[in-house]
């Protein structure tokens, strides 16, 4: 080993063998790759991504139509004429910046014997300026209801389908 290496081994002996070092003992060279490994998952947790919205919800329908006729007709959603052709029928509801994508596919889930508090079910919520004006809108359409059993300004229904709908009342 020359002056220059020898000189080099030193300087990397100096700064990655302190006494305090987790590699304490090692080689210059392994204390290097621990070092290296442990930048490389710092930044590989730098790196995680972060959710910041729902984008849509799909909803298994047995009949767009039908389906279209409670969305479109009893709660207001406006349709989206922008779905392309997915190779099944469907349609996609715009509410805000998300949607609502209605799949007429085979239903894999029971639709019977679903608990009758929506709450007690798998359910997607909806915020809404009045409970008292959608529970008028509901029984106009025939459509029963229950009031959330947290005490708060909401209500659960079931679309046409079985599919359990949760209306939360935000001012």
């Amino acid at each position: 080993m020359n002056c220059q290496e020898r000189e080099e081994k030193n300087e990397a002996d100096r700064l990655f063998n302190c006494n305090h070092s987790p590699f304490q003992g090692l080689s210059s060279y392994h204390v290097l790759c621990g070092w290296l490994l442990i930048i490389h998952v710092y930044e590989w947790a730098l790196a995680m991504f972060t959710i910041n919205a729902i984008l849509h919800a799909s909803v298994i329908v047995a009949d767009t139509k039908v389906a279209l006729e409670f969305y479109q007709g009893v709660l207001g959603l406006e349709l989206d004429s922008g779905r392309p052709d997915l190779g099944y029928p469907g349609a996609w509801l715009n509410l805000g910046n998300q949607q609502i994508h209605l799949l007429e596919l085979p239903n894999p889930d029971p639709v019977s014997d679903r608990p009758e508090h929506g709450g007690r079910d798998r359910h997607t919520a909806f915020a809404v300026d009045s409970i008292d004006e959608l529970v008028r809108v509901l029984g106009q359409h025939g459509l029963d209801c229950t009031l959330s059993r947290s005490g708060r300004r909401a209500l659960f229904c079931r679309d046409p389908d079985g599919n359990a709908l949760e209306f939360i009342e935000v001012i």
